[in-house]
């Protein structure tokens, strides 16, 4: 990994909260820490069978909430919040933005995968209600949305996109069909 310049490891089955902890300690790890990166030791190998165990009892135990998760390091300012936008009117909806949005880049995007993170457990509750003013999640705006997307495409290879498409359609995949054979059990009992 450390040849093709990879800074970090992300090992399966993906957990939204490993994920965003790994990329806040890139992020804070800046763009000189390739070498302190810890590479992890090759797990050792385990029967198919034991592995898919471990694999379903790791996903039904709960992972830390992030509020619990440790804090960036005390020489990082916080990310500043940006005011509330206010809706746009429809005469300046294809208008172009009046120049760059000047936020601190490492802070964008661990608060975009966080808002993504709490909007997914949103969705899984059923609760499509918005977070209450003041707190400490926020929507982002679609334009910064698109260019954060945009910016890590374009720095991903083109093999590296699509076996991460494949590892996370896969767990996607599964964990759809546990959830459609949890349901189909509990209708049948």
């Amino acid at each position: 990994a450390l040849e093709v310049g990879s800074r970090g490891v992300l090992v399966k089955p993906f957990v939204a909260q490993v994920v965003i902890g790994t990329v806040r300690d890139l992020l804070a790890a800046g763009d000189g820490a390739a070498a302190s990166v810890p590479v992890p030791a090759a797990a050792p190998a385990t029967p198919p069978a034991a592995a898919a165990a471990d694999v379903f009892a790791a996903s039904a135990s709960p992972a830390a909430p992030i509020e619990q998760w440790p804090q960036p390091p005390a020489g990082v300012p916080p990310a500043p919040v940006p005011p509330p936008v206010e809706p746009a009117a429809e005469s300046d909806a294809g208008a172009p933005a009046a120049g760059p949005v000047l936020v601190a880049e490492g802070s964008v995007l661990a608060d975009a995968f966080a808002a993504l993170l709490a909007a997914e457990r949103r969705a899984a509750e059923g609760d499509s209600a918005p977070p209450a003013p003041g707190a400490s999640h926020y929507q982002l705006p679609e334009a910064i949305v698109s260019d954060l997307v945009d910016r890590v495409v374009s720095r991903l290879s083109d093999t590296y996109l699509r076996e991460q498409a494949a590892a996370v359609v896969s767990e996607v995949a599964e964990r759809v069909v546990r959830e459609e054979i949890a349901r189909a059990g509990g209708n049948a009992g």
